[in-house]
């Protein structure tokens, strides 16, 4: 094969870890959440909603790489944007709008449906939202940024790219939006129990 067979296990050994620093990060936020709201009745609502979270986040987990997938076989994709001139760097990331099209009507599409279903139009001009606005273009233009870099950092990675380049992406995700949480204030009122848990999961990311 092209990919050696100490390559293969380094990789599997690095998703281990991965999945070890993303189970102690789920640990600190069962934690949290028991700090952070002590009510009874909180906790078992929220023990409910946990549960179904986890399962959601497992199906969320196992379909997510098929974007992944199409990065990998995307080639006449990719072939054609070379052919038009576009860089071998920057050429993968036509693939995007054919991967994330069929995502972005399934995801337009509930949204309106759930505002139409509610009624919930007049929220949209609302007193304070703006800034909501902002945000929400922010995030949109930062997710989309990390997926163009992410396309240019596992070509040039070469035939290991989209493995090792996808496992370093999404586990630099989660370690950033845990961070930030910190930074957010989102850990206030959080036992040490709880931060040393979370600081264990951000440093086997890391």
């Amino acid at each position: 094969g092209d990919v050696s067979t100490s390559s293969i296990f380094a990789l599997i050994g690095a998703v281990v870890v991965i999945i070890l620093g993303v189970s102690f990060s789920a640990w600190a936020a069962v934690i949290k959440k028991r700090d952070q709201d002590q009510t009874e009745e909180a906790l078992n609502e929220e023990k409910k909603s946990f549960s179904k979270g986890v399962l959601i986040c497992v199906v969320a987990g196992v379909t997510a790489p098929f974007i992944n997938f199409a990065f990998i076989y995307g080639n006449k994709i990719i072939e054609t944007a070379t052919s038009l001139g576009v860089s071998p760097t920057l050429a993968p990331n036509a693939i995007w709008v054919v991967a994330l099209f069929g995502g972005f009507l399934v995801n337009i599409s509930y949204t309106l449906y759930q505002v139409n279903k509610n009624k919930n139009w007049s929220l949209f001009t609302e007193s304070g939202t703006r800034i909501y606005y902002f945000y929400t273009f922010l995030m949109g233009l930062l997710w989309a940024g990390s997926i163009i870099v992410y396309g240019m950092g596992a070509t040039n990675m070469g035939k290991l790219g989209p493995s090792v380049g996808w496992a370093t992406f999404n586990a630099t995700g989660i370690f950033w939006a845990n961070l930030l949480g910190i930074f957010t204030k989102e850990w206030k009122g959080v036992s040490r129990k709880g931060m040393i848990v979370m600081a264990i999961g951000l440093t086997v990311l890391l």
